[in-house]
């Protein structure tokens, strides 16, 4: 009798659909599998052939259970989709195929919760989701997603910092993981920020982890043990309420043998939703150039405004910043907010408008924040720059879609500082012009003894600006704060780092009368298509061609080690171009030298870059 039972039973399961078995899908160079061993939900991928993510866990953790742990699955949806839209930065239009795999998940620890795993499989990479309805409010610990690493990648990552400001290096994984060992030992876990990625040199394979559609979640971190890497929640440790419909950010790993396709992938763009009808090419959302004056010395005067404004005026750019200081503007008959407004109309006057700083303190209460944003528009600034916000808890996650929303009604751009990564949710504000969530110039500069490594230059491609737009504030040329980097490489930084609203970090007269001026008044700041050349390699040295037009413009910036390299045009149409080619001056770093000649598809250069180097090209096409 307890054998015909047994038989009926696995009937049973066979015709339900449910499963204790492998489902495993395919996409092109990616294969994700999905089962439960011993009861526990677990994923793994191969790209190639290879198996880069090993069977790794999927759990949602609340309060009272854990869902995933002790479960059974069937796939109720296998769909094939393509997502197409415009945008802007490294290219102006998306067409991204993809399977959209929805599984139902059974836990016996909760037979009344349904949790959904939802998987998004697109050429260069997997999207992973969880989610469930809470018929009641209930604590969220959160999603814990595992990576579980595939032999010894070099790993390319930032150290732990709360406003997403860590200097990248490198370390091969299993050193990683021997110093999370160690800290464990301590009581502390080795915690790095996303985006992070992982190289396996020898396979070629490329894979980049981060959270896409951040929104109505506590920020994601990761933490790294002797396995692999781990989700983690360190701004909301004993979870956060919540009830009704919950859906998890995606878990998002871009896999790719090619760093273009690394370095410019949509796919975390491709996660958020598309944007209202009003932000949908809404003539107010503009990209351009912009001159401020903190980086270079310190906060802005009120009497040195004209200067700065004209200065702006006279290489091109669009926008001026008034940055942290104009608040404490007065004279005896007027206050901060009429010089500032007398500042913007003299700025409108002569075509250059203006954007300006605030501290996230003053709109951190929803009638203040209404209030400040208001008086904003009505001096007539057309965009913000807002500084300096509390790590990514669910509670400031929500405050940053708040302010997107309002400052979309208000027709105000937007630049995020002091603030955390980027998850693609600019598809759905394309307002958000750019945000730091990065370490920049701001980390290079005399006055706070700073210094950035010219590795984490070379590794920023593709890692933090993989994911999206990057505040840098790049290009100085006062020879007293270079600290070893070369003119060609400051300006090739423009080029390689993409920024849609693009802050000029040095005084206008290291501009005007440059060798450079005239390519530096034409650099753009988004793109109709871009490349990462095959002189490139992570870690060492980066080399991008992007064009805009008909016009091509090339970026190489090296790391610590003088070398050669091979520029192949092969990329090139089949026109012939004029070609400006700066290179780094082999004495002097704040020197360079500047030739002309002709170049065609095929043809090949060969440039030396200076230890912390660098190299343009500006290609203009024959008519």
């Amino acid at each position: 009798m307890k054998k015909i039972t047994s038989i009926i039973l696995l009937l049973f399961i066979a015709f339900s659909g449910w499963c204790n078995s492998l489902s495993m899908v395919e996409n092109g160079k990616i294969q994700f599998s999905l089962r439960t061993h011993n009861g526990q939900l677990e994923y793994c991928i191969q790209f190639k052939q290879t198996k880069v993510v090993q069977w790794s866990p999927i759990t949602f953790d609340l309060e009272e259970k854990n869902l995933g742990r002790n479960c059974s699955f069937k796939k109720i949806k296998e769909e094939d989709h393509v997502e197409e839209f415009s945008t802007f930065g490294n290219h102006t239009s998306v067409h991204l195929p993809f399977k959209l795999i929805t599984y139902k998940i059974k836990d016996k620890s909760d037979r009344k919760t349904a949790l959904y795993l939802d998987v998004k499989l697109f050429n260069s990479g997997i999207a992973t989701r969880l989610r469930t309805h809470l018929k009641k409010e209930q604590r969220i610990l959160g999603d814990r997603v595992r990576w579980n690493i595939t032999g010894n990648p070099s790993v390319f990552y930032a150290h732990k910092q709360r406003r997403y400001e860590g200097e990248y290096t490198q370390k091969p994984f299993l050193q990683i993981a021997r110093d999370s060992i160690s800290l464990g030992k301590a009581g502390m876990a080795f915690e790095i920020r996303p985006a992070t990625t992982l190289y396996w040199k020898r396979e070629g394979i490329y894979m980049l982890i981060s959270e896409a559609n951040l929104v109505e979640y506590s920020g994601m971190s990761l933490q790294v043990d002797s396995k692999g890497l781990e989700t983690i929640f360190p701004y909301n440790k004993t979870g956060w309420l919540a009830n009704g419909d919950i859906a998890t950010p995606w878990r998002v790993s871009v896999i790719t043998d090619d760093l273009t396709e690394l370095a410019t992938n949509d796919i975390f763009t491709a996660l958020c939703n598309p944007p209202s009808k009003k932000l949908e090419n809404a003539g107010w959302i503009k990209p351009g150039r912009s001159s401020w004056q903190w980086w270079a010395v310190g906060a802005p005067k009120f009497e040195d405004q004209k200067y700065w404004y004209d200065k702006t005026k006279e290489l091109g750019f669009e926008y001026y910043l008034i940055d942290d200081g104009w608040r404490f503007w007065k004279n005896e008959s007027k206050g901060k907010w009429e010089l500032l407004k007398e500042c913007i109309d003299y700025g409108k006057s002569i075509g250059v408008e203006s954007t300006i700083w605030v501290h996230s303190k003053y709109l951190d209460r929803e009638e203040k924040q209404s209030a400040f944003l208001r008086k904003v528009k009505s001096v007539g600034a057309v965009g913000i720059k807002i500084d300096f916000f509390p790590p990514e808890s669910i509670e400031i996650v929500r405050w940053y879609e708040r302010i997107l929303q309002e400052t979309a009604d208000l027709e105000l751009m937007v630049d995020f500082h002091g603030c955390n990564k980027p998850t693609g949710l600019h598809r759905t504000y394309p307002h958000e012009m750019t945000r730091e969530g990065i370490r920049g110039q701001e980390w290079h500069i005399s006055r706070f003894n700073r210094i950035l490594s010219p590795e984490h230059d070379v590794i920023l491609p593709f890692t933090r600006l993989a994911i999206g737009f990057g505040d840098y504030t790049p290009m100085v040329f006062n020879p007293k704060e270079l600290f070893g980097n070369t003119w060609t490489k400051e300006l090739a930084k423009p080029i390689v780092f993409l920024s849609p609203l693009t802050h000029y970090a040095d005084y206008p007269m290291y501009y005007i009368g440059h060798p450079a001026e005239d390519l530096i008044k034409a650099i753009p700041t988004t793109w109709d298509e871009t490349v990462v050349l095959p002189a490139s390699e992570l870690g060492e040295v980066v080399v991008m061609a992007r064009r805009k037009g008909k016009d091509w413009f090339i970026g190489a910036i090296n790391n610590q080690t003088a070398r050669e390299i091979t520029v192949d045009f092969s990329f090139l149409q089949g026109a012939l171009y004029d070609a400006s080619f700066f290179t780094d001056h082999s004495k002097m770093n704040n020197l360079l030298n500047r030739q002309s000649q002709k170049v065609k598809r095929g043809d090949v250069v060969t440039v030396k870059l200076n230890a912390s180097g660098g190299f343009v090209g500006w290609l203009k096409a024959k008519d």
